[in-house]
């Protein structure tokens, strides 16, 4: 579902566990996945638009990472389906 380069919108804002020096994610914010690691709680998530160093965690020294639940992919939306519905059906142009 998740893969390096994609984008994703955050929905979560609440970051209480991170250290109060740590660039976290801004809730509405999009961003792009960087890094996925592997986690007890399932996947989580560095991103090219956030750079934290490294600090000392209980796993170790890393830079922090963010869980997969507080995002959602990023939707595009076409609109040519909405367009195509404009235009007349017998095929000839609209003139304004």
């Amino acid at each position: 579902m998740f893969h390096i380069g994609q984008q994703v919108v955050c929905i979560m804002d609440n970051w209480a566990d991170q250290d109060p020096d740590e660039v976290c994610p801004v809730k509405g914010q999009v961003y792009t996945i960087r890094e996925i690691i592997p986690y007890t709680n399932g996947i989580h998530f560095r991103f090219e638009e956030i750079v934290n160093k490294s600090l000392h965690y209980k796993e170790g020294l890393l830079e922090c990472h963010f869980p997969f639940y507080a995002f959602r992919p990023v939707r595009k939306t076409n609109i040519d389906v909405f367009t195509a519905m404009l235009a007349p059906a017998d095929g000839s142009k609209v003139t304004a």
